[in-house]
């Protein structure tokens, strides 16, 4: 994914902790599909001086969208770097 270069995570650390899927049309064979991802959070959770027990979570957002211009679908992931 990209977005983990981009963001700088760490492959060895990455933990995919969640997925949610939205749907707000069809998508058919032979449409083209183009996807936009942004970032809408970055926190952590835990203690950083509690080996372990320390966690940053990035929450990212993808839209796909149809040839149209069309919001078909929204993908929103939540990835834990240990």
């Amino acid at each position: 994914m990209g977005a983990i270069k981009i963001l700088g995570m760490d492959l060895n650390r990455l933990l995919d902790r969640e997925e949610e899927y939205e749907y707000f049309g069809n998508i058919y064979a032979g449409d083209v599909i183009t996807r936009k991802m942004k970032v809408v959070e970055m926190f952590e959770r835990g203690k950083r001086d509690r080996l372990g027990r320390f966690v940053d979570v990035t929450v990212l957002e993808t839209e796909i969208i149809n040839q149209r211009g069309e919001l078909v679908a929204k993908v929103r992931s939540t990835m834990m770097e240990r």
